[in-house]
Formats: C-alpha cells, structure tokens, sequence
C-alpha cells in the first residue's frame, strides 16, 4: 500500500511545478503590462503638458526706415514708411489683429498699443522680397496749436518732431509664427 501513495505524491509534485511555471508566466506577464501601461501613461502626459514659448525671432522679418510724411486735417497722421524683407523661405502675410501691433516706447520703456495706430495688415510680403509699408498714427495737432497756425510747415515740424521724440519705431508680435518685426525709429534728426 506503500506504493500507491509515493505514486500519488509524485503526480501532485508534477502538478506542483507546471503550477508554479503557469503562475510565474502568469506574474511576468502581468508585472510586464503594468510597466508597459506606465511607460505609455508617462508618454502621454509628457507630450500633452504645455510647452515653454521659444524665443521670438527677430531675424525673419526685418524692416528699415524709409521716410516720415504728415498729413493734415483735423489731426495731424504721420506716416511712417518702412521697407520689409522677408528673410524666410516662405510667403508671410502682417497679422491683422490690433493686439499684436505695438508702439515702441523710448528709453526701454516697452512697448505700447495706440487706438490711433494704423498698419497695412494682412499686407503679404513674398519669399525674399521687399515690399513698402507704412504705419499711421494720429495726433491731435489742433490741442496744441489753433486752427489758423495749422499749416505753418515751421510748427507743424516741431509739432512732428516733439511727437516722434516720444518713440523709437513700431513692433508687430505673431505669436503663430513666434515672429518679432521690429520697426526702428530711424527719424532722429530728421527737420534738424
């Protein structure tokens, strides 16, 4: 009788290690998707988290001054003339939003939105070409002067110029492109 239970024993250490081989593949596999499904959660919120901004590139659209020009009327508009170059290898249009237009203030004083700011937007500026352009802000000429001194060409220059000295150029901001157009103020000395 002896024997009947060594056979018994035998078949259930048999049993006993394709269990054990069973519930190690078993383990491996689940502890091998549980890695996977971190490393694929890590993924994920590693590309969704919000990005810093680059740097604004100044290089892609430059501009150089050209000529200032008054207008006269109820208020003075001084046309400032720039010529722009599009330094990049594809066609750029001006935004056309007033958010992204700025008056550049002197002495590093930053830059400043004008209600009276007038750009040529949306102006399209092919592949390394050149195009005119032109900003246009007004002021309020009769405040200071009365209406019969309005054409003295003497005054109205000072005027200008006392009004200019206020500014070093225009910027427009795109913050698709993450372009930065700089547009200087190269009127200094002008009517000297």
């Amino acid at each position: 009788m002896s024997e009947p239970v060594m056979e018994s024993q035998d078949e259930n250490a048999s049993i006993s290690l394709w269990q054990k081989i069973l519930l190690r593949s078993i383990g491996f596999g689940a502890g091998f998707a549980v890695i996977i499904g971190l490393i694929a959660v890590v993924l994920v919120w590693h590309t969704s988290r919000p990005r810093p901004a680059g740097p604004w590139n100044q290089q892609a659209i430059t501009a150089q001054f050209d000529g200032l020009y008054a207008e006269i009327g109820d208020r003075v508009v001084a046309n400032f003339r720039y010529t722009v170059l599009n330094n990049t290898e594809k066609d750029y249009y001006f935004p056309a939003n007033r958010e992204n237009v700025f008056k550049v203030l002197v002495k590093e004083q930053g830059l400043s939105p004008d209600d009276t700011l007038k750009w040529d937007a949306g102006i399209y500026i092919p592949v390394k070409q050149k195009v005119n352009v032109s900003f246009k802000l007004a002021f309020d000429y009769t405040k200071e002067y009365p209406m019969e001194e309005r054409e003295n060409t003497d005054k109205l220059n000072k005027f200008i110029k006392k009004q200019a000295e206020e500014l070093d150029g225009f910027a427009i901001l795109d913050p698709v492109n993450r372009y930065e157009v700089r547009f200087p103020g190269g009127w200094k000395g002008i009517g000297q």
